[in-house]
Formats: structure tokens, sequence, C-alpha cells
């Protein structure tokens, strides 16, 4: 006769050495094999009710699909403990590539190869920074279906393996991460500012290329975090699309600390130009021009602040410092819309993180402390300025020699 043990949850049941469990949904009994452990099939038992609770299913293993699965992950293992940003560009990621290639196939069907497949054939079209998430997505989501979920006995994933990426991509549009560190040489640049200026991608370009700022840094910065007389930008704050929710937002920068950069002449009198330019303008719309504002609201439990044009009882004023002409924001996604503009008019295959390595590697070449770099770019640790910019361009090549040819002397 088989063991029963009856708890508040449901049922537990000893069958030829492994315990089952019985739940009731919607009326009806449902018995599912778990493991020989009683305490960790209890625990399944429990999970399985916390899903049914919150998704309204009872996932089966032969039927739960990948597009579940990846749904299931991001909801218990990102959504309330991921920044922002990131957890922004998982769920693009899930629902934009994960889902249309692979979302309705069973879990328990998927092998190695079909994933393999899939990540070649997205680093055909990719960056290695976009394939870094990639492999980070799909190997959570099937480590969780292995472990706590049971829903698969191990992943596919152990034994995909990543593939030399072309290096000849528009990585513009991929997922904010180091990526390639192309550079703008002085007369790319000459060419670059010669199409940007006066118009509103002006600023934003010599804000990113006087301090190596990333474009939701940039575009979330306000004048209350510029100083010009004693010249340094306070950076507290990025911008990024929640995809999820429809809107524009406010998060920490990468990282999530804050850092303090200082600039020069140069980029202190365009900054105060651009202020004059920003209040003729407010002057010429008059009642058309737009303010911005931002509100703090919650969504199951998680804080947003929101970026709104209209003005309510919970709003608070943002005086950015690069907008559009009518003072409407200048986003992500104006951004890209300014690089497409660039490339077409220049023909240089121009992304906006381009000006952070181009920023960065100038420091470098010119005998800056990688220490002061580090700090200047946000990174949390000197290992990424380090791998990052460990590239050797031809001028650094040129004074390693000249170093020599003094030491001999």
């Amino acid at each position: 006769m088989a063991k029963q043990t009856t708890t508040k949850k449901g049922a537990l049941r000893l069958r030829n050495g492994v315990w089952n469990y019985r739940i009731t949904d919607d009326g009806k009994q449902i018995e599912r094999a778990g493991t020989a452990d009683k305490e960790e099939t209890e625990n399944i038992m429990i999970q399985v009710l916390a899903e049914a609770k919150r998704t309204g299913k009872i996932f089966k293993a032969s039927s739960i699909t990948v597009g579940d699965m990846a749904d299931l992950w991001f909801t218990e293992c990102c959504k309330e403990t991921l920044r922002h940003g990131t957890r922004n560009d998982y769920k693009n990621l899930i629902e934009n590539h994960i889902k249309p290639a692979l979302g309705k196939r069973k879990l328990k069907d998927i092998v190695t190869d079909d994933l393999q497949y899939y990540v070649d054939d997205k680093s055909k079209k990719y960056a290695k920074s976009t394939m870094k998430s990639h492999f980070v997505v799909l190997n959570g989501m099937f480590k969780y279906a292995v472990y706590p979920k049971h829903y698969i006995e191990t992943s596919p994933m152990l034994y995909v393996s990543k593939k030399k990426i072309n290096k000849n991509l528009d990585t513009f549009l991929d997922i904010d991460d180091e990526g390639e560190t192309e550079i703008l040489d002085s007369a790319s640049f000459e060419k670059l500012i010669a199409v940007v200026n006066n118009t509103i991608y002006y600023l934003p370009v010599m804000i990113a290329y006087h301090t190596g700022m990333r474009i939701g840094e940039v575009c979330a910065l306000t004048w209350n975090s510029i100083n010009t007389k004693d010249k340094y930008i306070t950076v507290n704050k990025s911008m990024f699309y929640n995809s999820e929710l429809k809107q524009w937002e406010f998060g920490k920068p990468k990282g999530g600390i804050s850092r303090t950069i200082d600039f020069g002449d140069t980029l202190a009198n365009i900054v105060k130009q651009a202020r004059k330019v920003q209040h003729e303008n407010r002057m010429f719309f008059g009642d058309q021009y737009i303010d911005n504002y931002y509100v703090r609201i919650s969504v199951d439990g998680m804080d947003h602040t929101k970026l709104i044009e209209d003005q309510n009882e919970n709003s608070t004023p943002i005086d950015l410092v690069c907008t559009k002409k009518d003072g409407a924001a200048f986003t992500n996604q104006t951004a890209k819309c300014g690089a497409k503009m660039i490339k077409k008019k220049t023909g240089l295959p121009f992304y906006f993180h381009m000006l952070r390595h181009t920023h960065a590697t100038l420091l470098i070449e010119n005998g800056a402390n990688m220490k002061d770099v580090q700090e200047r770019l946000g990174h949390t640790d000197i290992r990424i300025t380090m791998n990052t910019y460990a590239h050797v361009t031809p001028k650094m090549r040129k004074q390693t020699v000249d170093i020599f040819e003094r030491a001999l002397k």
C-alpha cells in the first residue's frame, strides 16, 4: 500500500520510491510525479500552486512550451531582481527573438541541435554584445526548467557553443554593452560634425565625444547636473524605453553608480551656447513649446520613473539638456534616427556608442591613467576597461617603439 501524507496545500503519496503530489485545479484533482525526496516534492507542489495563482495555468512538463518557460523564467528570476534597462533588454529579446523562433515548440522536444542552429543564425546578424545576452537568457531559462521546475532532466544549452561573430555589423541597434570598439579618426569626425552642425544631433554628439557618456545617460542629462563654471557633469541617471509598459523611463546608470566627469573649455562653450539656443526656441514656440516632467508609478510592485509631457498633480518638472527644437525630449530612439541619417550622408558605419569608444581610445593613446578612464566611463571593474580597450592602435604601436628607442640611448 502506498504511503500518503496530506498537507494544507495538497497530498503527497510515495509510489515505487518516488513521491507524487496531488492538487486540485478548477474542481479537478491532478496528480504528478515529484522526486524521491519528500520535502523537495512538497516544494515543487508549492511552486506549481504559486504559478497557478499567478498565471492562471498549471503547466505540465509534457505541454509547456519554450515561450511559456521564457515567461516563467523572466517573471520569477528577472522581474524583481534586475535593473530596469537589463530587464527591458531581456524582455525584448524574449518577445522579438526567442518566441518567434522557438516559442511554440514543446520544451521537452527541444534538443541541442535546435538551439545551436538558433544561435548560429543569430550570430550571422548580430554583434557579440547581443549574442552574449542571448546566451544569458537561454542558459538561464533552460537551467531553471531543470531546477527547481523539474520540467526537463538536463539543459539542452549545455553543449551549445559560441561561434565567431562577423565584426562588420551595425551594432547601434544592439543591447547596450561595450561590444565592438570601432572608433572615429579625426577626418571621419570632421565629416560627422559637418553633417550634424546646426541640428538637434550636434549637442548629444559633442557631449558623448567629450565625456564618453552612454546614449541613455546623454538623453537623461539635466541642466542641474552640468556645472559650466567648474566644468564637470554629474551622471546620475539614464533614459531607456520600457517595452512592457510602452513608456520612456529614467533609471540608474549602468552599474548603478553615479559618477562625475570633468570637461574642458571646448565643451563648456558648446553647452553654454546650447542653453542660449534652448531659451530662444522656448520664446519662438511660445505656448507650443513642450515641457518635460516625470512621475513615479508602481506596477506589479515595481517602481518606475516615467517621462511625460503633460503636467499633473503628481508630476515633477525635468529640465533636459538635449531636446528637440520644440522642447520634446531627445530620446534613444531620436539618436537612432540620427545615426541612420549620419550613415546615409557620410557613408560612415556610425553608431552612437562609437563616440564613447573614440573618447576612451583618445585618452588611452595620449597617456591617460587607466584607472581614471575606468571611472570616467563608469565601468564597475577596471578589467572591463582593460579588456575593452586592449586593442593597440597604430599610434600606440609607434609610441611603444619610441619608448624602446629612447631606452637604448
